[in-house]
């Protein structure tokens, strides 16, 4: 069984770039690949607007 991370592991994507075939984080993440964001990257930039 797999395990969930950590609510603080979490990154928060609207339905479209979480599921979406092309853009979506479990499809062919175009999107994320266009922007150079990587899930780390995009984890780092929730952290930093969460603790001002």
């Amino acid at each position: 069984m797999a395990q969930r991370a950590q609510n603080w592991l979490v990154i928060p994507t609207c339905q479209h770039h979480h599921l979406d075939a092309q853009d979506g984080l479990h499809g062919l993440r175009k999107a994320w690949k266009l922007a150079s964001v990587g899930e780390m990257d995009a984890l780092a930039w929730v952290i930093e607007r969460l603790n001002p």
